[in-house]
């Protein structure tokens, strides 16, 4: 179901005469950029009111400053190379993830022959030239998982793309796998036909790649993680029974309603969890799911599901579980660093912190308040998307 965009949302990912997309732009070739701005979220999802100054050196941040002095100091002492980037009151975010998606490869991500694809890869399908990387863009997400359907009982190696110029760049190829019991996998003419069944396929895969090696090998070793696709409370415990029998296997359990109701359970199993994508029409049941699940000490990271989903359904999923009872920093933070740990990608994104790669979203309040605006996008110290009407008035 699509996210209805009312009046506040739809000015969030509009895309017009007052938007420029910028494509192929380098990055400030000979200096650093200094962006300033009136506050900014940190690693835990904290938003900082005051003034704030990112320092970015080629892809990466150096520094950031909080200190007033300390910042007109540096802007004082810039270089004739250097730039500065100004968006007065404006917060700096950290680039946001989708961490389920199908952007730049929809229909392309289902495999009906075979029930069981681990070595396939979710990139693989990925059409780099998309329209939808910069509509995604404008709306402030720097990073999106490319997920293989839940058609297959292992649909393979989930993808991490981020937006690069008009397209999309891998950031990774091989992140966890796609594993599911669920009724999806029910196709004619090929096995399995049962929840039971499907449970034995995967089950005897693991014990043969456990032998034979091989990327199912990993899951089963615990050297990588699967996401587990689970829309019911018994394909939660299912899932949970098997991360028991083979010990190291560690699993994210994805998209349930029910995941609620066994919230003791997959905390006691320290498995996260991903909700969403949530829209307006979504029942409290589900948009009050990601506060039960974090109350109960479950990681909780919120979907968008772009392109299914509006370019703006990751900003209103998180401000709908905050309304709802999910504290606004864990909101915040289940957007951007909880599907980077989930994806494996933190060391480079995911956060604002020195060392790691400049995917920066500059809106013009709280993300979490849906009339703000995104005024820029940085992706590797790459300004991917500016909003220049402002700009000009500045």
């Amino acid at each position: 179901m699509r996210a209805r965009c009312g009046s506040e949302v739809g000015r969030v990912v509009a895309v017009g005469a007052a938007l420029l997309l910028i494509s192929g732009s380098a990055a400030f070739a000979d200096g650093r950029v200094l962006i300033r701005a009136g506050g900014w979220i940190d690693p835990q999802g904290a938003l900082h009111r005051g003034a704030v100054l990112v320092v970015v050196e080629g892809q990466r941040v150096t520094a950031v400053v909080q200190d007033a002095v300390e910042i007109e100091r540096a802007v004082q002492a810039r270089q004739a190379a250097d730039r500065l980037d100004e968006y007065g009151s404006a917060v700096v975010c950290p680039g946001l993830i989708d961490v389920r998606s199908a952007l730049g490869a929809v229909g392309q991500l289902r495999e009906r022959a075979a029930a069981l694809e681990p070595a396939a890869r979710a990139v693989d399908a990925l059409d780099a030239a998309s329209r939808h990387f910069g509509e995604a863009a404008a709306a402030g997400v720097t990073s999106i998982a490319l997920v293989p359907e839940e058609s297959d009982v292992i649909g393979g190696a989930i993808g991490v793309c981020r937006m690069a110029g008009a397209g999309g760049a891998v950031l990774s190829a091989n992140g966890p796998l796609r594993l599911t019991i669920a009724a999806s996998t029910f196709i004619p003419a090929r096995e399995p036909t049962s929840r039971s069944g499907a449970a034995e396929m995967l089950r005897a895969a693991l014990r043969a790649a456990s032998i034979s090696g091989g990327p199912l090998a990993d899951v089963a070793a615990g050297r990588q993680s699967a996401f587990f696709w689970a829309p019911s409370s018994a394909d939660v415990l299912t899932a949970l029974t098997l991360a028991q029998e083979f010990g190291g296997l560690r699993l994210v359990i994805e998209h349930t309603l029910d995941a609620r109701d066994v919230a003791g359970e997959l905390a006691a199993a320290k498995v996260p969890a991903i909700v969403g994508p949530f829209d307006f029409d979504s029942p409290r049941r589900a948009t009050t799911s990601a506060a039960v699940l974090h109350a109960a000490g479950v990681p909780v990271a919120i979907a968008g599901g772009t392109p299914f989903e509006s370019s703006a359904s990751l900003r209103v999923g998180a401000a709908l579980a905050a309304r709802d009872g999910l504290p606004a920093d864990v909101a915040r933070r289940a957007i951007t660093l909880t599907p980077a740990e989930l994806l494996g990608v933190e060391k480079r994104v995911g956060s604002i912190a020195a060392g790691k790669d400049a995917d920066l979203a500059v809106f013009d309040d709280d993300p979490l308040r849906l009339s703000a605006k995104c005024r820029a996008v940085y992706v590797a110290g790459e300004v991917v998307f500016r909003e220049f009407a402002r700009e000009q008035d500045d």
